[in-house]
């Protein structure tokens, strides 16, 4: 640690007549034991200190040769370590460094995700969005924050990239959209935020219905379509969730809160003060079909008749084609599962 400390003061000073034994301190530090490849890797952002080219190449290699020989071995805090370096790297090689950027956004720990959504910049363009989207909709708030930071350094108006996907492409998940609004929100003027709310609103109705129909099917014993039927509550109460994030310029504040607590609790009486939250926003062509499709939703005794017969496999079909990954497959395993029962039959 204490030789990595002074390379680095000899590099970043610079001290130029101190580099060359230096760099060979580095080399052997990076071909040491695994404690002292790891300090040495530490040092990539120091790489863009070094001025020979021959040079920078050989330190560079250097670091490919050792974080491939120790990443997949090492703790969580270790491979964050190593990510969170190689998010400055500006060398060559970038194909192995990808390599390992993907398997960490799969890892369990969100600190190593964290520190390699950092590293999406090494990724081509056509690649980095597909990446950053997904991060965009992870469980853990600092992945997430990290994703919208890579998305500002790498978009010139990102305001406008979240409302194309928003609006317009509705991508990635509904958690991925509203983190992508919650960014933005303060940018977006108040007649599209509008539009938001009013196309969010009938795309969890859409849901809603969907989700009616599954639960009036009779095959209990379908896994599939359980899980569909639980994948479209949580996707029914996320879509609810952006509207009422593009909705919080256009109210006091608490009122969303009230709302938001009502429809989590599916308690009758917190759904009531929601509802009743809800008609103290001065928009009503908004918060009408949304006080409704709460009720429909939320409390039973007093919603609308929905129907719970329709064409089961349609609206699977439907399901498998909206741009949410895991949706898709979900619908997709379903309609395969319930049109294989009906041809056995």
């Amino acid at each position: 640690r204490i030789r990595a400390t002074g390379i680095h003061g000899i590099l970043s000073w610079p001290l130029v007549e101190h580099q060359v034994p230096a760099f060979g301190i580095w080399l052997a530090l990076l071909n040491g034991s695994e404690k002292e490849q790891l300090v040495a890797l530490e040092l990539i952002p120091d790489i863009k200190h070094i001025v020979t080219p021959a040079t920078r190449e050989t330190v560079e290699q250097a670091c490919l040769t050792s974080s491939a020989r120790i990443y997949s071995t090492q703790s969580s805090a270790a491979k964050s370590l190593i990510l969170e370096a190689y998010s400055h790297w500006e060398g060559p090689g970038a194909a192995e460094i990808r390599q390992m950027v993907t398997d960490a956004m799969e890892h369990t720990d969100p600190g190593v995700r964290t520190a390699a959504v950092r590293c999406v910049r090494l990724f081509p363009q056509d690649q980095r969005y597909g990446k950053l989207e997904r991060a965009l909709g992870d469980g853990h708030a600092r992945v997430r924050n990290a994703a919208v930071d890579a998305l500002r350094q790498d978009t010139p108006d990102v305001s406008q990239l979240a409302l194309q996907w928003i609006l317009e492409d509705n991508r990635g998940t509904p958690r991925a959209q509203n983190t992508l609004l919650d960014a933005v929100i303060e940018n977006v003027p108040l007649s599209t935020l509008e539009l938001i709310i009013s196309n969010k609103i009938e795309d969890a109705r859409e849901i809603h219905r969907a989700l009616v129909m599954i639960r009036g099917q009779h095959d209990v014993q379908n896994s599939t379509l359980k899980l569909l039927q639980h994948l479209l509550e949580e996707r029914f109460q996320q879509v609810l969730d952006i509207a009422l994030t593009a909705m919080e310029p256009l109210c006091a504040r608490g009122v969303i809160s009230t709302i938001r607590a009502g429809i989590r609790t599916i308690d009758d009486r917190y759904v009531a003060n929601a509802c009743e939250a809800l008609h103290s926003i001065p928009h009503r062509t908004l918060t009408q079909p949304l006080g409704q499709l709460i009720q429909d939703a939320f409390m039973p005794a007093r919603r609308t008749a929905i129907s719970s017969t329709g064409n089961l496999e349609a609206v699977l079909k439907s399901l498998a084609m909206r741009p949410d990954a895991w949706l898709q497959e979900c619908a997709m395993a379903a309609l395969i599962s319930c049109t294989g029962n009906s041809n056995n039959g």
